[in-house]
């Protein structure tokens, strides 16, 4: 290990503990075991934003990124889309910085299947066109993964998969998760017998409904189901119904550790899911020395080699599922499956998945040119007043249906705040002036600008209209064209020459 010092990341990420999920126990171990390697890491999880409208959560989050990514060499998404879409206009379009992105899931994908009852696989999702929304969304992952210096994927399945979006631009490379096995204490065989245990998000992929149902062929054997997510309500209900509620039970969210003790005390570990791109369940559960049941989909045949570490068995087969719990109450082969799958586990340690990790970011830091972005003014300045702009319209949506103020009085507050915004960008990100003992004096001139702004495209539309009688909205194009150069003449020789 060779550390390189002074190297700082912003990692974004969507969820983080304590909340449940791969990405957070990622992000959670890049935090802490990346410095070990001379790499800072400060994270900005979504749920700082997430209390907010919809309509909101993602401008502001894009402000905390833009704040935070100033002081950093590196910025590090782990979705392409809720985190990863800011994080990249953020790293590209303002702040000049490299750009890593990690997709361990296809988003649109997963809304797809949560929100318009899509039932397509994810590979069969690949090859096929869908609603303006889905379609949307699978543009705008495209678009972070592409527009990234280097994108990760836990799998060598899914960056296959994450390559095939875009051959031309994006070439993921496979980094397995990492496991941090040191606080997985020996498993001393105590078990509970005829007990299986499931762990994961309450999502439709995850398959609990059919582990739930096959409960009725397995007579004197209970389910304990630990995870959360959308789909809790429905599973609740599906076990009332079959009057199951004495043999399965939801565990709702268990921190890291309280999830591997009951692991441990149970006598089968079964993960009857359609989609994963890298379970730390399943490689938890085999180091721990619990058996595991899994389905053959994605990367889990890299994982686990059938008979071998585990067994493996096509998603929603009931009786194939049947089949493999009855299998292992032959304790030799259990005895078997245990002593190999904590071999084979022991090669996804978190060291091994640093390193690489830790080589990819001291390689984009040090290597780093920025863009045309950050070369141009010009751009800069365009994209600067559309952000503005949109601060605008935000604000005022929010004064006036979230707050419920009078609409003019809601559109004089939405101004000054868009008038703050494009300050400080204007200021900040497009003339690069980072004197801070001038900012009353200059925000003062700016005032006077914007208000002349205001002037000269009243004067401008009049003329165009009543003179020269040109189409309302043309005029405005036109005016709108003459203010914009008119501005930046006088931003950068009236109030940000620093010359």
């Amino acid at each position: 290990m060779n550390p390189v010092k002074n190297k700082k990341i912003l990692l974004t990420t969507g969820i983080f503990p304590p909340e449940i999920g791969g990405p957070a126990t990622y992000s959670a171990l890049l935090q802490k075991e990346l410095p070990k390697f001379g790499i800072e890491v400060e994270v900005l999880p979504f749920s700082t934003v997430r209390h907010l409208p919809r309509w909101i959560r993602h401008l502001v989050f894009l402000f905390k990124v833009l704040n935070r990514g100033r002081k950093v060499d590196l910025l590090y998404s782990q979705d392409p889309l809720s985190v990863g879409f800011p994080t990249m206009l953020s790293a590209k379009l303002f702040l000049g910085k490299p750009f890593l992105v990690r997709i361990a899931g296809d988003y649109a994908w997963e809304q797809a299947t949560q929100r318009f009852g899509i039932t397509d696989s994810i590979d069969d999702f690949q090859n096929k066109k869908y609603g303006f929304q889905t379609e949307l969304m699978r543009l705008l992952q495209k678009t972070t993964a592409g527009m990234a210096d280097a994108v990760i994927s836990p799998s060598q399945y899914f960056a296959k998969l994450v390559s095939g979006w875009w051959p031309e631009k994006i070439k993921s490379q496979a980094i397995y998760n990492g496991i941090d096995f040191s606080d997985i204490a020996n498993n001393d065989g105590d078990f509970e017998s005829k007990t299986i245990i499931s762990a994961g998000r309450l999502v439709p992929w995850k398959g609990f409904d059919c582990l739930i149902e096959i409960m009725r062929d397995l007579p004197d054997w209970k389910l304990f189901i630990a995870g959360d997510g959308s789909d809790k309500d429905k599973l609740s209900k599906l076990i009332n119904d079959k009057s199951l509620e004495d043999k399965v039970f939801l565990l709702g969210k268990m921190d890291r550790k309280d999830l591997i003790n009951k692991m441990q005390k149970c006598e089968i570990f079964v993960l009857n899911t359609t989609f994963e791109s890298f379970s730390f369940q399943i490689v938890e559960a085999m180091f721990a020395g619990v058996p595991v049941i899994s389905t053959n989909i994605g990367n889990i045949s890299e994982i686990i080699d059938d008979g071998a570490e585990g067994l493996l068995v096509e998603p929603n087969n009931k009786e194939a599922i049947l089949g493999a719990v009855k299998k292992l109450a032959d304790s030799a082969l259990r005895a078997k499956i245990i002593t190999q799958a904590k071999n084979k586990a022991s090669l996804f340690s978190i060291e091994k998945t640093m390193t690489k990790t830790s080589e990819i970011i001291i390689s984009l830091t040090q290597n780093w040119k920025p863009g045309i972005f950050i070369n141009n003014i010009l751009l800069r300045y365009f994209v600067c007043g559309i952000t503005a702009a949109a601060t605008n319209i935000v604000a005022i949506y929010i004064f006036t249906d979230v707050v419920g103020i009078w609409y003019l009085y809601s559109s004089i507050l939405a101004f000054f705040i868009s008038l703050l915004v494009s300050f400080g960008l204007q200021k900040f990100v497009v003339f690069k002036d980072v004197q801070t003992n001038k900012i009353s004096y200059q925000f003062s001139k700016f005032f006077i600008v914007a208000i002349l702004g205001v002037v000269t495209n009243t004067v401008l539309i009049l003329f165009c209209v009543e003179i020269l009688g040109i189409w309302y909205v043309f005029s405005q194009i036109i005016a709108g064209f003459f203010v914009m150069i008119q501005n930046f003449i006088l931003y950068k020789f009236f109030i940000f020459n620093n010359k």
